[in-house]
């Protein structure tokens, strides 16, 4: 097939999902004019600053950055523009074209990403306080969104808890929802209606579904399709989309904890669904069937979307606890496995050990080391794009399981390999001590470190967990780990384990859940020192145990007598 012929194919099928062929029935916004407050003109120039410098261009070709060199009755003009496109509920006609972009996704397929006009992007990223206004007064220990309540966040919490689980001899099981592309099918009806309920800004939201609703073209490595309009969906590329997915599923939280408020855990992070519930066999496969039953019913037939059959899992302490699961809910969408990914991250139920996502990033990761040599002999920075690009991604979520020293060895010289391929990625210790100097932190060894340990202090810190539930889990984990005349990191089977190991690597020593005696001597009372200087403590550790490694590999590297400062009076 052609170029053009592939992209018409896959345009048409987008074009299935987003119901074009469906007649469409505006939703009702009600009454909203004094819903938003003004827009004044530096919202609009910091928000035209705010885009990238090679931010990707819509179908007008225009940088959203150039807005800002509007001179400041320019700038009022737009904002006047601005408020009659509120006004109306309606965008102009010649901005009547979004490039929905396929972008390849790492477990295969396409996802579409949305390339508004500038206009359009402007005005988004402007009003986008009303959307986080909204998001802060609704506020849910279950909703991972908006500041401090990301990914890593959830996955470590959903982490811990199985763990602890395991720890206190309980059973626990997960049901891990997974919505049929959540973003494309939202019903604007739906959005409409949860958001009048809710008190979102239903101005900000009416020109936000407009611009759903512009014409829209699919494109693929430049090649583009024919013009469509879609009936659903909330376009991944608007500044609104997260939130307003939010908006769609707040009520299907309430509901959830006003009917298991003691027993089951919620957690969403934009359109994953994790359902747990801890407690003995009986109480664990009936709670989460029902949980399970009730959001699919809510979710299919309250939001009209989709869960699905393939995606969503069930795994458990023990594998027969999550077949229970599954044969007990009524709805059929789930099935039981012994790992599952969440948020990046795996998920084993508690009882064992699983590095299956980080070896998937490291041999990823394996995949690229040429093309870092390529760049570095053109002459770019390759170590600086090693530590942007190269680092984050092999050692995302490191802080759930923690890192083998094996698994670190084999990051640091495939790492190293890239940084500095001249070196090959033997010896990646000393390596290391060249590429970092004296302040430096590209070494993975400082991510697989402070990562596990910042974690652990911010669990006390931002109060993710009562200080006995922690203690309890650190105090079982001791007795489970210091009983093992082997290594520790193959009883390492969440968090709680996995500081222990890590504390241990360094010489370190968990007196307390609450306190840690460094190799120094030091005494860190994580009441009292918050994350960060945790975290500096940490790196200062991680350089007197690389220079360690460094001595034993080059014996007389480290004097014994230091060769600084006043002479040493003889005795």
């Amino acid at each position: 097939m052609s170029d053009q012929a592939v992209v018409d194919k896959e345009a048409e099928e987008w074009a299935a999902l987003w119901e074009e062929a469906k007649e469409y029935v505006p939703p009702d916004f009600g009454e909203h004019e004094q819903q938003a407050r003004a827009l004044l003109q530096k919202a609009v120039r910091e928000a035209a600053l705010s885009f990238p410098i090679h931010t990707g261009l819509g179908a007008d070709n225009l940088a959203p950055r150039a807005i800002a060199r509007l001179s400041d009755n320019g700038i009022q003009a737009l904002v006047l523009l601005f408020l009659a496109f509120e006004k109306l509920g309606e965008w102009c006609d010649i901005l009547n074209l979004v490039l929905i972009v396929l972008l390849p996704r790492a477990e295969g397929g396409r996802r579409p990403i949305g390339l508004f006009p500038a206009l359009t992007r402007v005005w988004m990223r402007a009003r986008i306080w009303a959307a986080r206004e909204w998001e802060q007064a609704h506020t849910s220990p279950s909703i991972y969104a908006g500041p401090d309540m990301g990914a890593q966040k959830a996955s470590w919490q959903a982490a811990f808890a199985a763990e602890a689980a395991a720890l206190g001899a309980n059973e626990h099981a997960q049901g891990l929802l997974d919505l049929v592309k959540a973003f494309e099918t939202v019903p604007h009806r739906v959005l409409a209606e949860a958001a009048k309920l809710k008190g979102y800004p239903m101005g900000v939201l009416k020109l936000s579904i407009a611009a759903y609703r512009l014409m829209r073209s699919v494109g693929v490595e430049g090649v583009y399709s024919r013009l469509i309009k879609a009936t659903r969906g909330i376009t991944a590329g608007s500044g609104f989309a997260t939130v307003e997915l939010t908006v769609v599923m707040y009520d299907l939280i309430v509901l959830l904890e006003a009917k298991w408020a003691r027993i089951l855990v919620t957690k969403v992070f934009v359109d994953d669904l994790t359902l747990a519930v801890t407690g003995t066999p009986q109480v664990v496969i009936k709670v989460l069937a029902e949980a399970i039953d009730f959001a699919v019913e809510v979710l299919e037939n309250g939001m009209l979307m989709e869960v699905s059959t393939k995606k969503s899992k069930v795994v458990a302490s023990k594998p027969s606890i999550a077949q229970a699961v599954v044969e007990a809910a009524v709805s059929r969408r789930v099935s039981s496995t012994k790992y599952a990914k969440l948020l990046g991250t795996d998920a084993v139920g508690g009882t064992r050990r699983s590095t299956k996502a980080f070896r998937s990033r490291l041999a990823k990761f394996g995949g690229t080391v040429h093309r870092y040599q390529a760049i570095r002999s053109m002459g770019v920075n390759s170590p600086q794009m090693v530590r942007t690009a190269g680092v984050p991604a092999v050692m995302y979520g490191c802080e759930t399981f923690g890192v083998s020293d094996s698994c670190l060895e084999e990051a640091r010289s495939k790492v190293a390999t890239a940084a500095a391929p001249s070196a090959g990625g033997k010896k990646p210790t000393l390596v290391w001590l060249a590429l970092d100097g004296h302040s430096g932190t590209l070494d993975p060894s400082f991510e697989a470190h402070v990562s596990p340990i910042k974690q652990w202090a911010l669990a006390f810190w931002d109060e993710w967990f009562k200080i006995d539930h922690l203690q309890q889990a650190l105090d079982a984990a001791k007795g489970r780990l210091c009983s093992s005349l082997n290594s520790w990191w193959h009883l390492a089977t969440g968090p709680t384990t996995a500081v222990l190991a890590t504390t241990r690597r360094l010489g370190w020593q968990c007196v307390s859940a609450t306190t840690l005696r460094i190799d120094t001597g030091q005494v860190l009372e994580l009441q009292l020192d918050p994350p960060v200087v945790v975290a500096s403590a940490v790196k200062d550790a991680v350089r007197r145990w690389r220079w360690k490694k460094a001595g034993s590999i080059l014996p007389g590297l480290i004097p014994v007598v230091p060769d600084r400062g006043p002479p040493i009076p003889s005795s």
